[in-house]
């Protein structure tokens, strides 16, 4: 089954179910900050809109930023037409960060 990743700046891309975002998105030719590809540094930090991904235990996110529905593209497994924020750039990071940083 393919779902449709749609990101928050307008690109969209198909993403098997299960693949990870990361997957996903370089797939498609999208180019994405990634580092470990394990969920522990934090790099492809993004957040869940809408949609639905699975995330496994052992990341770098905390309970809050869980809370927060940002997940790590680089393990968040798509199992639904999703809608997410993708990338540093976003205004939104320094202001979410910033409780688990401190």
């Amino acid at each position: 089954m393919s779902h449709t990743v749609t990101t928050t700046d307008g690109r969209s891309f198909p993403a098997k179910d299960g693949q990870s975002l990361l997957e996903a998105a370089e797939a498609a030719g999208l180019v994405l900050p990634n580092g470990c590809r394990r969920g522990h540094c934090l790099t492809c930090l993004g957040v869940l809109k809408a949609g639905k991904v699975d995330l496994p235990a052992g990341t770098a996110l905390s309970a809050s930023m869980l809370q927060k529905h940002m997940l790590v593209a680089c393990v968040a497994r798509v199992r639904a037409d999703s809608r997410v924020e993708l990338g540093h750039g976003s205004p939104l990071f320094p202001e979410l960060l910033r409780p688990w940083t401190e």
